[in-house]
């Protein structure tokens, strides 16, 4: 059983390019096959999951949570195993130049959180160092968590948490 890495993908552009990506999306029924399908005769697929993907599974249609807060702006919310999808998203950036990609992720197991994202034609790989007050304040800020929820589920010093009341 995997420890399950917590994605929300941000992504920005003109509304014909967002439509094509989402478009192709559903087309697929899977994030990462309509880029990066996998071979049928492959050997070993795990191995090549995480080279191509960044992660061990696909994540089906079903299991994302696609929001569109205008024509401009959709997020994507989804888990995959163990790691953020960080190599799908480099093939996603350069299949798609024009749209702007934010990928936010944490993974309590192992401990990794980051901001993995392509603006303006640069590529920005931030880790957050898991218990500060910016991995917390990525889980209330992108991830819906609340200071009540992170006061049960986590050993917090109480300066930090009354920062995020």
């Amino acid at each position: 059983m995997p420890n399950w890495c917590n994605n929300k993908l941000i992504l920005n552009a003109d509304k014909k390019s967002l439509d094509s990506l989402l478009c192709e999306i559903h087309k697929h029924n899977c994030l990462f096959d309509f880029l990066c399908p996998l071979p049928n005769d492959i050997v070993n697929n795990q191995e090549w999951t995480r080279e191509n993907w960044g992660t061990k599974w696909n994540v089906h249609l079903a299991d994302l949570d696609i929001n569109r807060a205008s024509d401009n702006d959709v997020s994507i919310g989804f888990d995959t195993s163990w790691t953020p999808p960080v190599a799908f998203i480099k093939t996603l950036i350069n299949a798609y130049p024009t749209i702007n990609f934010k990928l936010y992720y944490f993974e309590d197991g192992m401990g990794i959180a980051g901001i993995y994202f392509y603006q303006d034609n640069i590529v920005h790989d931030i880790s957050i160092e898991p218990n500060t007050l910016e991995y917390f304040r990525l889980l209330v800020d992108v991830f819906g968590y609340n200071a009540q929820n992170i006061a049960e589920d986590y050993e917090v010093a109480p300066d930090i948490l009354n920062k995020l009341a």
